[in-house]
């Protein structure tokens, strides 16, 4: 075995203790600083600047941080050009005037636009609609569905006693059709004139409804109405018997990758029958090897943005577009989860020791296969955004940066306010806010972009050294984030006295000087009516309120070690300080809506409580598992409880992050010896028992402290900051030192940067070009110099000048040979 070398690494640790504390956290200048006057509210603009490649609108500040204001380029919409898909067919005359004019039949079709569809639409879609009725602020709620979503076409032919529904209605003549779609649940309130204009609209224009009207002609032909002599053919199926479908008289849902899902199911949307998305999309144009199938969130996403020319059904549909989100996104869960759901058995995972042991007890191992392959065990990763495991392991994360940093100092909650004026002045013709969850998202990332950028670049509350930040969604649909901070030492020792608590936070209403303010305090600040004004009130508990509304009056703010956030001083006015949420005025000003921000006190209990709080997830209903139900399903739990609104659907199919932190976390092994985890796929665990162990970062870090034993002072888990963990080596490296250092590759002093890239294998070499310009010299009859053409036009050769000087007697012969006897002069390649 070879001695491990000493090696010294102390100037890098010294580095980079000196670059921790020069540090400063900054994003890019996507938005304005900080006046030093008072500031005003920090208007995003108009949402009118096109991406150059798929003509969507954006506003300038969603550009990617790499491109400038004069020439922005823009990912969200098509990928910076990489996706592009036909726009929707303009709709007929008759529904494009619903959409936007603004008439009293215009204003009812749009009101009842989802009792339109469903009176008219082919497929029924069957959830859980939670009505919770309008919030505190008059905002409707958005469409919000508990549960999974399933599309049902119905028979064509239904049982007796029963009246045709669906895509059935279409078999029947316009007259009965109308009459049987207007005394449909919510569409008895339709008008029958409007609805027979639509069925005539839809017979015209959609070629599924042509369909089934081609169904109605057969089935009245008179020649179907003669007695028939049938006939009895038995088709054997070859497949074996677990492939045949089966069929048991119900009805089976549409699958959600189906092109149809859509258009059978929104007619209104989609009135001349285009296809949705189905996995058989690519890309028109594939570079560099990589994906080729368009995903359904980039499908959908694409179709969520505002072109300039083109008239979208979808954003113009009102509640229904609502509907349309939940229904997209609960398809793209529904793709990923059936993923999730069929590879359980492909990749398992087991503490080393107890799989070697479990090959010895053959029952022991049968018996936890079993339990997958029957069905009986069904798990939800932490990799998936959203469930109980990735929301446990981001807590964890939060809890390793403040063992790191220290606790916490502010906890700021921020909630998107739907009269945004960059919210109203995108809105389409006759639209209210409610109808464009989509702007809400959009609009609500930005502003907590620009809020991140203001705290911690102008230092409002002091120096921010780490922040986390979850997104969540409000029960009637608005979106809001909770950010916590972490400060340096000095801005912590400065927030310790009232007087500088009282200049950042105030618990207070403005007084008349400041009207501004005093507004924006009034409408977004003040906690609604609870205890004995509305005993009814949302955060009411068996008695009184749990926020602890009204707060007792103070004549300065103040600290208890017994409680966990700070009493801050609300002195008696003649208007109620009682009822006023903690604010910054620096931020309330500047962003105009509800932004609550505490000071968070240095108790255990209480940071434990804030990180579970702010890493809680999503809304869920409460369920209760039986002894009698053996299956342990985690998938269908997740499904079955979860909450969806429109406005987590169109965050989501933005891909928008829900949860952000700096800085970066690695998660760091801690095991036994010989009980660290292996992965290994079902039917090969005697192969991976027999694999000899392989190294973890723990085992590794063992080896680091003999290999550089001035890194032996510092504890695992601050070994990162000075060590990056290299997965196709399992190994500790240390950092650079210097550009020199950068360039010495396995104790190889390299004259370049290149040469060292080279060196490790991070540039393709010329290997292959090289291989090929000799077969070519040898046994082809194609010209060389058409050959090196082609390999510098299509190959991107690394090193063209060195590929051809080092072949040069070979192209010279093969001209030579190609034109006898005409003087050919010897030449070399440069870099002139």
């Amino acid at each position: 075995m070879r001695q491990a070398r000493a090696v010294d690494i102390s100037p890098v640790i010294a580095a980079r203790q000196r670059s921790d504390r020069q540090a400063r956290s900054a994003s890019r200048q996507l938005f304005p600083p900080l006046p030093e006057s008072s500031p005003s509210y920090r208007d995003l603009g108009m949402i009118c600047v096109e991406c150059s490649h798929c003509k969507a609108l954006h506003f300038v500040q969603e550009r990617i941080g790499s491109s400038s204001a004069a020439r922005p380029i823009f990912s969200t919409c098509c990928g910076k050009g990489k996706l592009s898909l036909p726009l929707l067919p303009d709709p007929p005359a008759l529904l494009r005037s619903l959409l936007i004019d603004d008439t009293p039949r215009a204003r009812s079709f749009r009101k009842n636009i989802r009792a339109h569809n469903v009176a008219l639409s082919m497929a029924s879609v069957v959830t859980e609609w939670v009505n919770r009725g309008p919030g505190p602020s008059n905002f409707n709620p958005t469409m919000t569905m508990q549960g999974g979503m399933y599309h049902y076409m119905g028979p064509m032919m239904p049982s007796e006693g029963r009246a045709p529904s669906y895509a059935s209605v279409y078999i029947h003549d316009t007259e009965y059709a109308t009459q049987t779609r207007t005394r449909l649940g919510t569409s008895r309130q339709l008008e029958e004139a409007l609805m027979t204009q639509l069925t005539h609209m839809l017979h015209e224009c959609n070629p599924y409804v042509q369909t089934f009207l081609c169904m109605r002609e057969w089935a009245q032909s008179p020649h179907n109405n003669c007695p028939a002599t049938y006939q009895m053919v038995i088709h054997a199926d070859r497949r074996p018997s677990h492939e045949h479908v089966r069929r048991y008289n119900v009805l089976d849902p549409i699958s959600v990758s189906h092109r149809a899902y859509d258009p059978l199911s929104y007619v209104l949307l989609f009135p001349n029958g285009r296809d949705g998305w189905y996995p058989e999309l690519r890309f028109s144009s594939v570079q560099d090897g990589r994906r080729t199938k368009i995903t359904p969130m980039m499908y959908y996403g694409w179709h969520l943005f505002e072109r300039a020319g083109d008239f979208s059904t979808i954003l113009h549909a009102a509640r229904l577009f609502q509907q349309y989100l939940v229904d997209q996104f609960c398809k793209v869960e529904a793709e990923r989860l059936s993923y999730l759901r069929h590879n359980q058995t492909q990749l398992r995972a087991a503490d080393y020791t107890s799989l070697r042991d479990s090959l010895g007890d053959s029952r022991r191992a049968e018996d936890e296969a079993d339990a997958v392959r029957a069905g009986r065990l069904f798990i939800l990763p932490s990799t998936y955004i959203g469930g109980d495991r990735y929301m446990r392991q981001q807590m964890h994360d939060i809890i390793a940066i403040s063992n790191q940093i220290g606790h916490p100092d502010i906890f700021l909650t921020m909630t998107c306010n739907p009269s945004w004026p960059e919210i109203t002045r995108a809105l389409l013709p006759n639209q209210t806010p409610q109808d464009r969850p989509d702007l809400c998202a959009r609009v609500f990332r930005l502003k907590m972009k620009d809020l991140m950028s203001l705290v911690i670049n102008e230092e409002v509350f002091g120096t921010v050294v780490a922040h986390v930040r979850v997104i969540e969604f409000q029960k009637r649909g608005l979106p809001h984030a909770h950010v916590v901070f972490f400060l340096d030492e000095v801005s912590k020792n400065d927030l310790r006295t009232p007087e500088n608590v009282d200049r950042i936070i105030s618990a207070e209403i403005p007084s008349a000087q400041d009207p501004e303010l005093q507004e924006v305090v009034l409408k977004h600040m003040i906690h609604n009516p609870c205890g004995e004004h509305n005993p009814t009130a949302v955060c009411m508990g068996e008695r009184y309120c749990r926020k602890g509304f009204p707060k007792s009056f103070k004549h300065e703010t103040s600290q208890s070690d017994s409680e966990y956030y700070i009493t801050y001083r609300r002195r008696a006015p003649s208007a109620d300080n009682s009822w006023v949420v903690p604010h910054s005025p620096v931020l309330l000003r500047s962003f105009a809506c509800h932004l609550n921000v505490e000071l968070c006190v240095s108790r255990v209990g209480g940071i434990k409580y804030l990180f579970k709080y702010v890493c809680k997830g999503q809304d869920r209903v409460t369920m209760e598992i039986t002894a009698e139900n053996e299956r342990y399903d985690e998938i269908s739990n997740f499904q079955d409880a979860r909450y969806v609104s429109a406005s987590e659907a169109a965050w989501r199919l933005f891909s928008f992050d829900i949860v952000d932190r700096n800085p970066p976390v690695v998660r760091l092994a801690v095991h036994l010896p010989n009980h660290h985890t292996v992965y290994f796929e079902e039917g090969r665990e005697q192969e991976a028992a027999l694999r000899p162990a392989t190294g973890t970062k723990l085992t590794e870090w063992f080896k680091a402290n003999e290999k550089y034993p001035s890194a032996r002072h510092i504890r695992y888990y601050k070994f990162p900051r000075y060590f990056t963990w290299k997965t196709h080596t399992k190994s500790w490296m240390p950092g650079a030192t210097s550009f020199e250092n950068l360039r010495n590759i396995d104790g190889e002093q390299c004259t370049s940067f290149r040469q060292a890239c080279l060196l490790l294998g991070l540039l393709a070499d010329d290997a292959e070009w090289k291989h090929a310009i000799r077969d070519s010299f040898r046994s082809s009859f194609v010209p060389l110099s058409h050959l090196f053409a082609t390999i510098l036009a299509h190959c991107q050769p690394s090193d063209p000048l060195s590929l051809w000087n080092d072949h040069l007697d070979m192209f010279l012969t093969d001209i030579r040979n190609r034109a006898r006897g005409q003087p050919i002069r010897r030449q070399q390649l440069r870099d002139d």
